[in-house]
């Protein structure tokens, strides 16, 4: 079933790359960005693991604006969204990163079915709902 998905999500991808959206020198790195971007977002609805979450979100958004950058040759305003994309996606990151460190100092595991389950646990939370380690 996880396999179907995936290949569904990878003929999704290459479909929605149409020939005509990219030269014939970038359609192979156009096509390898968009399933990247794909692969990482299957990735993160997947995992249980807080900041491999927040890495493979990263990934997708960096290959996004590596995509968006590609469409500089029919469009100058491509580059500086690509690198706007580029500069919000770092900061978003390091925040998120930062999240995710605060998440483990405060639960001691990085497992989000294990923060819920202990903010979810009777009186096995401090003042912010998050049980001591």
């Amino acid at each position: 079933a996880v396999g179907g998905v995936i290949a569904a999500a990878a003929g999704l991808a290459a479909l929605s790359l149409a020939p005509r959206d990219h030269a014939r020198r970038t359609r192979a790195v156009a096509l390898g960005l968009g399933l990247v971007v794909t692969g990482a977002s299957l990735g993160a609805m997947a995992t249980h693991d807080a900041l491999r979450m927040v890495l493979l979100l990263q990934t997708g958004v960096l290959a996004g604006a590596a995509l968006t950058g590609l469409a500089a040759t029919h469009d100058r305003r491509a580059v500086l969204a690509a690198s706007s994309a580029v500069v919000v996606a770092l900061g978003a990151g390091a925040v998120s990163i930062a999240g995710a460190a605060l998440l483990h100092a405060a639960t001691g595991v990085l497992d989000i079915t294990q923060i819920s389950a202990r903010v979810a646990s009777p009186g096995g939370g401090d003042a912010c709902g998050l049980s001591e380690s």
